[in-house]
């Protein structure tokens, strides 16, 4: 079982070779820049979402990454799935850009040049 060094356990994790970093999601909603040369986490690069981070993928150059997330929607009882794109500056943090629902993202995959995403979707 890979952990963070904060002790949590890893949801999901996603490399860039480009830059060397990764980005790191745990069930708690927490996601961070771990940079893997040095070994350290980045805390200028973290951000709390709402929900479990599931499915995380950086972008070919290294510049955002995709983060999928699944919470409890409290008014229905019923699963909500958002998307966030999370431009990887300093301080920058997570934007949604879809809510879908009844649907979840299992996984990502970017084109080459980063121009288009595969996504699973259950």
């Amino acid at each position: 079982l890979l952990k963070e060094p904060t002790g949590r356990a890893v949801q999901t994790l996603d490399f860039s070779p480009l830059t060397q970093r990764g980005v790191i999601g745990d069930a708690s909603g927490q996601v961070r820049v771990i940079d893997f040369a040095s070994g350290n986490l980045n805390t200028q690069y973290a951000a709390t979402l709402p929900g479990a981070v599931t499915s995380s993928s950086i972008s070919p150059n290294g510049t955002f990454a995709l983060l999928a997330t699944q919470q409890v929607d409290p008014a229905t009882n019923d699963a909500v799935f958002q998307l966030y794109r999370w431009t990887l500056e300093p301080n920058a943090l997570p934007t949604p850009i879809s809510d879908t629902r009844k649907r979840s993202f299992q996984g990502f995959s970017f084109s080459p040049d980063g121009k288009t995403v595969l996504a699973g979707i259950n």
